[in-house]
């Protein structure tokens, strides 16, 4: 689906002749003439019925599965994500990340209009009174004015722009990553058109893109980064990784797992494949590192007993 404006799919199962195709339905001001102005960085899926779709200009949408043989679904309901500054430590990011519903009939998000006065309030100047009136106060340079305020709303974006989706069945939630490696649960099973919704939890332990999040077990999942690392989490305690992995001399990009034999496989930006011993209760060590590639690892996918890595040569 990267690169294009539609979802589409296809069932193994089902004597399809041609993808079915899902393209998301938003207000005008998002196309041009007919033309989408976005395209779908991620899919995922709850494996029940509900379909999400995380696009470029950072909308977040939901279908429901209404004819699971026909492939059909609806379009339930849109958020979209923000950011807004918060006051921190010096060195820390400066971003409230959040989702605010977007009403499908008229395409307005909620608390816009709240966060507008609250910024005019903020930018209003000040009234000076007795003594200090006598002050010569320069008028704001509206050109100025209007330079910081698109500055603002440019790193506003950036900072709010997610790149990949994922559900974890077993919390119920969905996973969201930014690009300085930071993952976002949100839950939002519960919500009204007016609400603006924050991230249940944040989890920051990877420093660049977090390529995968994999479920391993009820409370176990992992993920894994650019930065050459895969951690291991355990949803009953998120006050850090339970173990981060560093022994990949490149970027990880893929992981599989194979839980007959509590295994966990990684691969990425170099010609070996890590193989990790991982089983529902406690990182084990490493099981194996093998060698076979004569070119740097793209991806690797597993059977019940088997896994299945593919380089850059293929």
């Amino acid at each position: 689906v990267e690169g294009t404006e539609s979802v589409y799919f296809w069932s193994p199962s089902m004597a399809w002749e041609t993808a079915r195709v899902v393209t998301p339905q938003l207000p005008p001001d998002y196309f041009d003439e007919g033309k989408p102005l976005w395209t779908v960085h991620a899919v995922a899926w709850d494996e029940s019925q509900d379909l999400v779709a995380l696009l470029s200009n950072r909308f977040l949408v939901f279908w429901r599965l209404r004819n699971r043989e026909k492939g059909q679904f609806q379009q339930k309901k849109e958020f979209r994500f923000h950011a807004t500054r918060q006051e921190g430590k010096p060195g820390s990011f400066p971003w409230k990340v959040h989702l605010r519903s977007v009403d499908p009939k008229n395409g307005e998000e909620a608390n816009e209009e709240e966060v507008v006065r609250s910024k005019d309030k903020k930018d209003a100047p000040e009234i000076l009174l007795g003594e200090k009136a006598k002050v010569n106060v320069r008028p704001k340079d509206p050109q100025v004015a209007a330079r910081k305020e698109k500055r603002e709303q440019r790193l506003a974006a950036e900072a709010a722009q997610q790149l990949d989706i994922w559900w974890n069945a077993s919390m119920k939630v969905w996973v969201s990553a930014d690009y300085e490696g930071r993952l976002y649960l949100w839950d939002l099973r519960e919500h009204t058109i007016e609400s603006t919704i924050y991230p249940m939890k944040i989890l920051h332990s990877h420093s660049q893109v977090v390529t995968s999040f994999l479920e391993l077990s009820s409370f176990k999942f992992t993920t894994c980064s650019l930065d050459r690392s895969v951690c291991l989490w355990d949803s009953r305690n998120f006050s850090g990784p339970e173990v981060k992995l560093e022994e990949h001399t490149g970027a990880v990009l893929s992981q599989a797992y194979l839980p007959l034999f509590s295994s966990l496989v990684t691969v990425g930006c170099e010609k070996r494949v890590f193989v990790w011993s991982i089983d529902s209760t406690a990182y084990r060590g490493v099981r194996a590192k093998l060698s076979a590639h004569q070119a740097n690892l793209a991806q690797v996918s597993t059977g019940q007993r088997v896994f299945v890595t593919l380089d850059e040569a293929c």
